[in-house]
């Protein structure tokens, strides 16, 4: 059996065709895409196909607006993680007297994610938490300390509360990271999405 040539990988599939009478209106270098060809790209073109255009210009145009929608939805994900995060920033930031009162820790400039953690610890010490050096987590002797003064602070924390609050930080910053990674993916895959078809 003969190789497969680079050309003989390829195929082509009609996802969707529609006729604008004036091509001015739907795709324009000074306006750029019209609102009807916009919402046509979109419900046609799916993550990692490529687009057949005529032109360089219209290339050009299209990546642009590809990139700008994806950016606008993740833009609006990452504002609302950022949100979910720092509305528990005043209740979280009272358990630093209590750090500071009982384990002798200042923890007034830590990242809400490790102070989450700390309480959480102190109200669960029985239960496992990642431990490192990042900004997020606590370090290993913090937690050892943590876990060795947890009886302390009996009557001080709401439990149920801390573990809600650590649960949520937890899945909204994985959000967050998903988020990102879907941004640079998205830039990368807008920008060759069009082939410039001649023809």
């Amino acid at each position: 059996m003969p190789p497969r040539s680079p050309a003989r990988e390829l195929v082509v599939f009609l996802e969707g065709f529609k006729i604008f009478n004036d091509k001015s209106l739907a795709i324009n270098v000074e306006t750029g895409l019209s609102e009807q060809f916009t919402d046509f790209i979109v419900e046609h073109h799916l993550s990692g196909q490529k687009i057949a255009v005529g032109k360089l210009e219209y290339k050009k145009i299209i990546e642009e607006k590809l990139v700008n929608e994806d950016m606008i939805i993740i833009a609006a994900t990452l504002y609302e993680c950022d949100y979910s995060v720092n509305r528990f920033a005043e209740y979280l930031h009272r358990g630093d007297k209590h750090l500071q009162s009982v384990s002798g820790i200042s923890s007034e400039d830590w990242d809400l994610q490790r102070l989450a953690a700390a309480l959480k610890l102190i109200c669960y010490p029985e239960e496992k938490i990642e431990t490192g050096v990042s900004n997020e987590m606590l370090s290993e002797e913090m937690a050892k300390t943590l876990v060795a003064d947890a009886h302390k602070y009996e009557d001080l924390l709401h439990k149920g509360t801390c573990l809600d609050i650590y649960r949520e930080i937890l899945w909204v910053r994985a959000a967050k990271s998903r988020a990102l990674t879907l941004l640079e993916s998205s830039i990368k895959k807008a920008k060759g999405a069009c082939a410039i078809h001649n023809g």
